[in-house]
């Protein structure tokens, strides 16, 4: 079993937490410190399929549907698995809508996947997993200027709230690191199955006050807690 002695969370599992019940709040801090490995990987299809079709200079909407008939025709031995490709299907389908209305003003703009140095940050002694999955790029200078971030969870939409604190961060990271002024709309948080983009806040302060906040509490729960065992 994974154990992750030292606090990390990812930011999507962060947004969903500064605003959770207490209870929700510590089942949401046990699954970072015990990830399930199995979690981890369930979307990964589809973030490829969507990652391939931003970042080409010609967009290529059946790319969705390309991954979802090799999807349909790959073996499965368990109802795990049945129900991951079933998910996977899902979530291109809502990427395919999404492709063809919300996101055509992003789709103007060129990008490239989501590099390396973008895939976490530390606040207050907690390690953040960012990664978002797309960078979009200014089309005169082709410097980042702001970031998509794929969020799946079919049982749990994102609130506005979750999702800004999400894109929020995401932007903050971006315009420290790059030195650069990144537009609120430029950094987004896609939540798949509901179809839904939820911009970063015009006023980002706020939101970096409520991350800290909740990295300070996350930094002084993660040594107690312990995993249930069945």
């Amino acid at each position: 079993m994974k154990v992750n002695e030292n606090p990390r969370i990812s930011i999507n599992k962060l947004g969903e937490y500064i605003y959770a019940t207490p209870s929700r709040q510590r089942r949401i801090l046990i699954e970072a410190k015990f990830p399930s490995e199995i979690i981890t990987t369930r979307y990964a299809p589809v973030q490829k399929a969507a990652i391939e079709y931003f970042v080409a200079s010609v967009k290529d909407i059946e790319i969705f549907n390309r991954v979802k008939e090799i999807l349909s025709q790959k073996p499965t031995i368990n109802d795990h698995q049945k129900e991951k490709v079933r998910s996977c299907i899902e979530a291109l389908s809502h990427l395919t809508s999404c492709a063809s209305s919300k996101l055509v003003p992003y789709i103007e703009n060129p990008a490239i996947k989501g590099f390396k140095d973008c895939s976490s940050i530390t606040i207050n002694g907690v390690i953040i997993s960012l990664r978002p999955e797309i960078l979009l790029l200014d089309a005169i200078t082709n410097q980042p200027k702001g970031a998509i971030k794929l969020v799946f969870s079919k049982g749990h939409f994102l609130t506005i709230q979750e999702g800004q604190c999400i894109a929020g961060l995401i932007k903050s990271y971006l315009e420290g690191a790059l030195n650069i002024n990144c537009y609120y709309k430029d950094c987004v948080t896609l939540d798949v199955f509901s179809d839904r983009l939820i911009y970063a806040p015009i006023k980002n302060a706020w939101t970096i006050s409520k991350v800290e906040n909740a990295c300070d509490s996350i930094r002084s729960i993660w040594p107690s807690l312990q995993k249930r065992v069945a």
